[in-house]
């Protein structure tokens, strides 16, 4: 297998897929070239020669986080490398994070564009800009 990492995907359980990827084409005003579920990114990988994919989720809400953290640890493999996603507006939040960190994952996706605690300063800068990263704790350990 190729050395080649993919290091942003996006991919859905398959019945949230079939939900999402219509909502993101309409928001976005794109097509996506596949249709949002691990199978379909696995066979592009393989038709592109790539050997593992990071898989990154997004919390769009707070309550996310458990579905999120189980559905990562279920597609877990030597290919697909997957970045659980906290919001910060969880109460638990440094909790969660260190639940994905005790869990093993390699590293956290923040989604700034789509939480909007992140972006009422505006857009562009980073969360250390914002003041937002010493809000999570150990997250840089991961």
């Amino acid at each position: 297998m190729t050395r080649v990492i993919d290091f942003h995907t996006h991919a859905f359980p398959d019945p949230v897929a079939a939900r999402a990827i219509p909502a993101l084409e309409g928001a976005g005003q794109v097509t996506a070239c596949l249709d949002g579920r691990i199978d379909s990114l696995l066979g592009s990988m393989d038709e592109a020669g790539i050997g593992k994919s990071v898989l990154c989720s997004i919390a769009t809400r707070p309550e996310q986080f458990a579905s999120i953290l189980s559905w990562s640890e279920a597609i877990r493999s030597e290919r697909i490398i997957p970045f659980p996603s906290v919001h910060p507006d969880a109460t638990e939040a440094l909790e969660q994070i260190s639940s994905i960190r005790e869990a093993g994952f390699l590293g956290i996706k923040m989604h700034p564009s789509k939480i909007s605690c992140w972006t009422k300063s505006g857009c562009g800068r980073s969360m250390k800009d914002h003041g937002r990263w010493s809000d999570f704790g150990d997250a840089h350990r991961l």
